[in-house]
């Protein structure tokens, strides 16, 4: 029997993520509190919902890529989320970023309804969600993974097992971590570089030899790049504010993961306090939870 799929979540990797399915030869039905987002992909050949009731009368598998850990239990908790009105035997696949302790909360409210919980953590980028080549980090029971395998297939290139429930956001974080690292040390790079009168095309051509940018750290250091009106540009600043909250709420999540084993993370600490300057941001992007160190 073919499984139904569905998939909450329109943003900046879903619907990437969204048009690999469809490329793929799948058909989710999709939710977005943003229903614009959710037209531009019925448009493409999506199936567009109302709710996330909808979704559930509809899949027998939902992705989930929302922002962050109470995105996520708004998603699945209360009356009018997935738990609700999902059929027993649904599998949930959680895409985003979130604590250990969410995925156990999740996983512990699906058993009463006869739901599942599977990770299936992204890391790659939207170019790479574009692509079909997505890297998942996978937690949860192997059967239960093997259910999603639609979308992993349509999505990914490259799957990583890292064991039981709660694994896989721990080994994102710590990918995460070793990123917004390189993050810091582009930027300052990039900082010294214009210091001096220096050629950052020829910084970059360097680093790209060396083979010290990947994709995503070109990307990256793309933002520097960026003439100062390109930058300022209304519908630039929402979407890098939108990204900068991101990356906020993953040093975040990283500080207290850390604290929670007594591992010290002093580069974490750092990339931290100079998130305004590494990401090109104004101190009121965001709340600042990111910048608490211990």
């Amino acid at each position: 029997m073919t499984q139904r799929i569905g998939f909450v979540g329109i943003g900046q990797i879903g619907r990437p993520l969204v048009e690999s399915m469809l490329r793929g030869g799948l058909v989710p039905t999709v939710f977005d509190v943003d229903q614009t987002a959710v037209q531009q992909v019925v448009e493409l050949g999506a199936k567009g919902a109302g709710s996330l009731a909808d979704v559930a009368g509809a899949s027998d598998i939902v992705g989930i890529c929302v922002p962050a850990d109470a995105h996520v239990k708004s998603v699945l908790d209360g009356p009018d989320g997935l738990f609700a009105h999902l059929s027993p035997g649904a599998v949930v696949a959680v895409h985003s970023t979130v604590l250990p302790e969410t995925i156990e909360w999740a996983s512990a409210s699906g058993v009463a309804c006869g739901v599942t919980i599977v990770e299936a953590c992204l890391t790659g980028g939207p170019v790479a969600a574009a692509e079909g080549r997505t890297t998942f980090l996978l937690g949860g029971d192997p059967a239960a993974l093997a259910a999603i395998d639609p979308i992993l297939n349509a999505c990914g290139e490259t799957l990583v097992y890292a064991g039981s429930l709660g694994n896989a956001n721990l080994l994102k974080v710590c990918l995460n971590l070793q990123t917004y690292v390189t993050h810091l040390g582009i930027a300052e790079a990039i900082r010294l570089a214009k210091a001096f009168s220096l050629p950052v095309e020829g910084l970059k051509q360097a680093m790209r030899a060396n083979e010290q940018l990947g994709q995503m750290s070109e990307a990256f250091f793309g933002l520097h790049e960026l003439p100062r009106e390109v930058l300022d540009d209304a519908n630039v600043v929402t979407m890098r504010r939108r990204s900068g909250a991101i990356v906020d709420k993953d040093l975040e999540l990283m500080r207290l993961i850390a604290d929670s084993r007594g591992v010290d993370v002093p580069a974490r600490d750092v990339a931290a306090s100079e998130f305004y300057r590494t990401y090109l941001l104004s101190a009121e992007t965001d709340g600042g939870s990111a910048k608490s160190t211990k």
